[in-house]
C-alpha cells in the first residue's frame, strides 16, 4: 500500500511539473506575441539572464516588470517608457515607437533590448540638425 501511495505521489508530482512547464512556455510565447518585434532577444526582453529561447529564471528585468505592471499588454503607455534607463524608449527598442501594436515602417526586428540598457540613443539634436542643414545649404 505504501509503494502504491509513493508511486502515485511521484506520478502526480511529475504531471504537475510538466503542466507547470508547459503553462510557463505557453505564457511566455503568448506574451512575446503581443510585442511588435521580440524575436531577436526573446525571453531576455523580460527575464534576467534570459536568452532568445530560454528564461532560466523567473526574475524579471526592468522591462519585464513594467510589462507585468501594465497588465501584460503592449500599448503606448509602455512604449513611451524607458524601462532600462538607456535613453531609448521601449517602443523605439521594440520597433513600435508609438505603441500602437504595428511595427514602424520597414521595422522587421528589434533595434535593441528594452530590458538590458543596450540602446544607443540618437545624438541628433536641434543643434546637430542645424549643422547638417547648413552643410547642405552651403552647397547651393
Amino acid at each position: 500500500m505504501e509503494r502504491l501511495l509513493a508511486r502515485s505521489l511521484t506520478t502526480i508530482t511529475v504531471v504537475i511539473a510538466v503542466l507547470a512547464l508547459v503553462a510557463a512556455v505557453n505564457a511566455n510565447t503568448t506574451h512575446m506575441a503581443q510585442l511588435p518585434a521580440s524575436a531577436t532577444w526573446g525571453c531576455a526582453n523580460c527575464h534576467v539572464n534570459g536568452t532568445s529561447t530560454q528564461a532560466p529564471s523567473v526574475e524579471l528585468n526592468g522591462f519585464g516588470q513594467a510589462f507585468k505592471n501594465n497588465g501584460k499588454v503592449w500599448n503606448s503607455a509602455l512604449a513611451y517608457q524607458d524601462s532600462d534607463s538607456d535613453g531609448c524608449t521601449n517602443g523605439v527598442e521594440l520597433g513600435d515607437a508609438d505603441g500602437n501594436g504595428v511595427p514602424d515602417a520597414h521595422q522587421t526586428q528589434q533595434t535593441s533590448n528594452p530590458g538590458s540598457g543596450d540602446c544607443q540613443p540618437s545624438t541628433l539634436t536641434e543643434q546637430t540638425w542645424g549643422a547638417l542643414k547648413s552643410l547642405f545649404n552651403s552647397n547651393k
